[in-house]
């Protein structure tokens, strides 16, 4: 017996307990991918190669292989946080240059103050919008800009039962009223229904379009309503503007298909702010009324939709099963910034760890190759959610005592060892 056995078993057990002690200092990293040490034997040989009578001289660490099995996935109330589920590796780089390049499945991002995704300082890579090469996904701080509207879609049910302002029903119900009175905003007895609605000029500041009903009548004894309405708007608090009538069948269906627009461009009778340019589209904004009924019942609003919107400013950021990162606005709108591309390696077990959750590809782990969450044999991305540690703390605390064990175990070779020359220096 040799001291050489028992030295190369103390230091692969020493080894060991290293690779335990740093799976167990990890438990709790994100994204960290354990590791096992891998040994094989020792044997000296000569030209005629191996003795049958050869013990061997002991053993050495030959690897230290990282485990890329799946961490449990827990959710988070972070919606910046991503979880890889199955095969695949978030790409970063160093800086928005590509300097250098890491792979992790870390997914604890943030926004930095020029609106990157960073982990730990380092950049997410992704699909810009539209396609192309990878490039760091960023979102505008600045936010959305506005844009005018173009189409406003009205639709109502107006009361078949109204009567009418042209009618004086307290003076002379046999006569209409003389002069007709013409819709006034602030005198509701000149009309019978109005409701308002928003609408956004050229640089996202809101206006408001009120419209006006107001039934018509016929001359008579006594005088009758008829199916007919006069239509009039007012832009702000501008000048009431008629733009026609609106009429319908005995059924309470229109009879035409009607619209009207409100001017755009230099319209003076339209300024939005007295005294300031129209900021209007120069189109200015259609309004259509169709579908639009006369029944019995209630006046009501059946539709009310337009295009165009405010500036918008960032609350909120979330990530699509296809990788697509959408941010929110203010104003209700929501657009795709980039989209995220995992990567996968012919041979994860050669990426070379590079410290902060992350690997650098080599030669013995392939090129990367891209593709989207959830195709082929790419995993699938969770937001809000990260992917805990592979490392299980139990089976490590039992390898611990195993490690021990086999230390104990060859420290006593060396000490027997020990003995035995003593003996020997001992004889006489």
């Amino acid at each position: 017996m040799s001291f050489q056995q028992g030295l190369s078993g103390l230091n692969a057990a020493a080894k060991q307990l290293d690779v335990i002690g740093n799976n167990v200092s990890n438990a709790s990293t994100v994204g960290f991918k354990s590791s096992r040490a891998e040994f094989s034997d020792l044997y000296a040989t000569s030209l005629y190669g191996v003795s049958d009578t050869e013990s061997g001289i002991g053993s050495q660490t030959i690897k230290v292989a990282q485990q890329f099995q799946q961490g449990n996935i827990t959710a988070t109330k972070n919606p910046l946080d991503m979880a890889i589920s199955g095969s695949g590796f978030f790409k970063l780089w160093s800086d928005p240059t590509a300097t250098s390049t890491f792979f992790t499945r870390n997914g604890q991002f943030k926004l930095d103050k020029d609106g990157y995704f960073v982990n730990n300082g380092n950049f997410l890579v992704g699909e810009p919008v539209g396609g192309g090469d990878d490039a760091p996904i960023k979102i505008d701080r600045a936010g959305l800009p506005g844009t005018p509207s173009s189409e406003l879609d009205w639709q109502f049910n107006l009361d078949a039962d109204q009567k009418s302002p042209l009618i004086d029903y307290t003076a002379s119900p046999t006569a209409l009223k003389a002069p007709a009175p013409a819709i006034t905003p602030s005198d509701p007895t000149t009309y019978n229904f109005t409701t308002s609605m928003r609408v956004y000029d050229k640089v996202g500041s809101a206006h408001t379009v009120s419209l006006y009903f107001q039934r018509q009548a016929v001359a008579g004894t006594p005088p009758a309503v008829n199916n007919s309405w006069n239509v009039s708007y007012k832009l702000n608090n501008n000048a009431v503007q008629n733009v026609g009538s609106v009429s319908f069948t005995a059924d309470g269906k229109l009879t035409a298909p009607f619209s009207f627009t409100v001017p755009g461009g230099p319209a003076a009778a339209n300024l939005p702010v007295p005294g300031q340019p129209n900021q209007l589209g120069d189109a200015g904004i259609v309004v259509n009324l169709a579908g639009t009924t006369q029944y019995s019942g209630s006046f009501t609003v059946a539709k009310a939709k337009v295009d165009g919107n405010a500036k918008g400013e960032l609350v909120g950021v979330e990530t699509a099963d296809d990788g697509n990162i959408i941010a929110k606005y203010s104003n209700g709108q929501a657009q795709s910034v980039g989209r995220v591309r995992l990567y996968t390696f012919d041979n994860a077990q050669g990426l070379q760890p590079s410290g902060e959750n992350n690997w650098s590809s080599t030669a013995a782990s392939g090129d990367a190759k891209p593709g989207f969450p959830g195709e082929g044999s790419f995993g699938k991305l969770q937001s809000s959610a990260i992917e805990e540690s592979n490392a299980d703390t139990t089976a490590e605390l039992i390898n611990m005592i195993v490690a021990q064990r086999f230390y104990q175990a060859n420290a006593q070779t060396i000490k027997t060892q020990d003995a035995i020359l003593q003996t020997l220096l001992n004889l006489r």
